[in-house]
């Protein structure tokens, strides 16, 4: 087994836009938008927030194929990828949404060897619907996933647990690891918690810092 793992969040990370802001931008608007300020107030962005948001919107064929083709990786996510492979390094994704998409957007990018860790999800009827495994070892009844116990169990595998985020559901995985790569919302988390962490806008970004980490 390799000492080192790079584990990334996936949308707004890895992604250039995170799949429910796709779908609110696009197909709900304005109601999308109020419901997620006020919701966000009082609650977190979760299961029962997205599947809302995913059920919103009833998808003919030609919309779920246009949505789909949306969820854009950031270009310099597969240099990472190589770099990785090269630096005897393991790459992990570890997200919050739901496998359906994910998997597309991976598929398409010539990705799938990736490994993945992340919530259940299925199209059925018009709807995008996300489905937590209640019964797996990482099951979180918010986000169903819990990223904070992915992150410490793979400490216990490598010397070293490298991590990259964007949002709130990320912080305490990022907490968790040895090193922290963060923008949006994350860094202005850790900044404010007095948290050490790299800022990043893409992974090109990353691969030039850890370069630096190895001199």
């Amino acid at each position: 087994m390799k000492d080192h793992i790079f584990i990334s969040d996936f949308d707004g990370t890895i992604t250039l836009k995170d799949f429910y802001w796709i779908i609110i931008d696009d197909y709900i608007g304005e109601k999308g938008r109020d419901h997620y300020l006020a919701w966000k107030k009082k609650e977190k962005i979760g299961l029962t927030f997205l599947n809302k948001i995913f059920t919103w919107h009833k998808f003919t064929q030609a919309d779920h194929d246009t949505v789909l083709s949306k969820v854009v990786i950031d270009p310099t996510f597969k240099r990472l990828d190589t770099w990785t492979q090269d630096h005897n390094m393991d790459l992990m994704v570890l997200s919050a949404g739901f496998r359906y998409y994910i998997d597309y957007a991976m598929d398409l990018a010539a990705l799938s060897h990736i490994p993945i860790i992340t919530n259940e999800g299925s199209f059925i009827n018009g709807h995008f619907k996300m489905q937590a495994n209640e019964k797996s070892w990482f099951y979180h009844k918010v986000y169903g996933v819990d990223k904070e116990k992915v992150v410490l169990h793979y400490k216990k595998k490598y010397k070293k647990v490298y991590f990259a985020g964007d949002s709130e559901p990320d912080y305490k995985a990022a907490l968790s690891a040895d090193i922290r790569f963060a923008k949006g919302e994350l860094l202005e988390l850790l900044k404010a918690g007095g948290h050490t962490y790299y800022p990043f806008e893409t992974f090109a970004d990353i691969i030039d810092i850890l370069e630096s980490l190895e001199q």
